[in-house]
């Protein structure tokens, strides 16, 4: 399966790409790189050259976002800031922003997203965008998932708080009607229409994630597949890889239990499988806390659960690797 690469250091667009990307089932890696944009406001443009750029280091098929702030009625420059958003600091001090503001009655503007993908050879983009209007005070507490400080000042159309001061149920109704529109979504989309390989894992690849497995579980015993979002280098990339299969490997590991019989248990936020390959055990579960996530840890007491042998599933998987020597 071809590597499919987020490059980007913003943990709230990293949050957001991770939780798309699991629910469509596409493996993506996340790596960051530092940028000198092109003095050009043009988002497109910008995004384009850092695509590039990131191919270019790293030699995957890589895609970025960018997001510009367009406030239409900014006094004397209309659209400002754009894509400057960070070049101009207005994120980084809202008080000045609302105090440029103050005597404006209109306050329109809107949050545009441009997602940019670059294989070596062809450029694919993808635009969604968000109206609302500019708050006149700063409101709320961002979370892990903001994208921006501006998210305290912009309350989207349709609503009467800023984003970051939304209510939890706020921000769910939030994200469900805007989700058609998002860049993001898109993108993914027609990712995996017209880039995934869409066949099955075959029983040997299946049996080379579980070798690592084992390797892997002798430093990390217990983890989620999102442990390491927000601090990527604490593992390699090879990791990181297998990592992002994790999710194939559930619903290949749930579609065998099915198969036998096998039922799932429950621990407090998850739902999982007990496995076993070699004389090892694992437990492989799908949890929801604070989003979805997937969970991995090994096993010593297993004598109350019921066991599903991986062992002669892949038994042609061994012999074929016997074979190579």
């Amino acid at each position: 399966m071809e590597e499919l690469v987020f490059v980007s250091g913003n943990s709230g667009k990293i949050s957001s790409v991770k939780n798309y990307a699991q629910a469509k089932n596409i493996p993506v890696s996340f790596y960051s790189l530092d940028f000198s944009e092109p003095d050009l406001n043009d988002i497109s443009y910008i995004s384009k050259k850092k695509a590039e750029y990131a191919y270019q280091e790293l030699g995957y098929p890589c895609f970025v976002s960018d997001t510009g702030f367009y406030i239409d009625y900014y006094p004397n420059q209309p659209g400002y800031p754009g894509a400057f958003v960070k070049r101009s600091g207005v994120s980084s001090n809202l008080e000045k922003l609302l105090d440029d503001m103050k005597d404006v009655d209109n306050r329109s503007c809107r949050f545009v997203d441009c997602i940019t993908y670059y294989d070596g050879e062809c450029f694919q983009q993808f635009f969604g965008e968000s109206r609302g209007e500019l708050a006149t005070e700063v409101s709320g507490e961002n979370m892990n998932n903001a994208k921006s400080e501006l998210w305290k000042v912009f309350i989207p159309e349709g609503y009467h708080s800023t984003l970051a001061g939304m209510s939890s149920k706020e921000m769910l109704q939030y994200k469900k009607e805007t989700r058609k529109n998002s860049a993001t979504v898109q993108f993914l989309d027609w990712y995996r229409n017209n880039k995934v390989d869409n066949k099955k894992f075959d029983k040997e690849e299946v049996a080379d994630f579980f070798d690592w497995l084992e390797d892997f579980t002798d430093i990390y015993p217990s983890f989620r597949n999102t442990d390491w979002l927000y601090s990527p280098y604490e593992i390699s990339p090879l990791d990181h890889i297998q990592l992002d299969y994790l999710d194939f490997i559930y619903k290949y590991v749930e579609k065998c239990s099915k198969r036998y019989h096998i039922p799932s248990s429950t621990d407090i936020d998850i739902n999982y499988y007990t496995v076993k390959y070699h004389d090892r055990f694992y437990s492989i579960g799908l949890g929801y806390r604070f989003g979805a996530y997937l969970a991995v840890a090994a096993k010593d007491d297993v004598s109350q659960e019921k066991v599903l042998d991986m062992n002669p599933i892949l038994q042609q998987s061994f012999q074929k690797k016997l074979d190579r020597g």
